[in-house]
């Protein structure tokens, strides 16, 4: 089982987690993403939860004041996959 979000920059910590219920891409932030871990919407695939991040994260623009870092957690092992794009790096 998997959870997803984004971070502001890669050397953050504080997750910005995919809401259970969340909408589209271009939704509002409350509609999309909470920082609340209970919140989160959870997958059952790494694959699944990769391609829910990257396509809620589609219309996020370059900013050079933020880094914008998707990330997958693993629940089982605790393990993290941050992806370094260069749409926002």
């Amino acid at each position: 089982m998997y959870k997803t979000g984004y971070l502001f920059k890669e050397t953050h910590d504080e997750v910005h987690y995919v809401r259970e219920g969340y909408g589209c891409p271009g939704d509002d932030y409350g509609v999309n993403f909470t920082p609340l871990a209970d919140e989160a919407a959870i997958f059952k695939s790494w694959r699944e939860a990769m391609g829910c991040i990257m396509l809620l994260m589609e219309y996020f623009e370059r900013d050079d004041d933020y880094r914008w870092t998707p990330v997958v957690i693993d629940l089982g092992s605790g393990s993290v996959t941050k992806v370094i794009d260069s749409r926002w790096h």
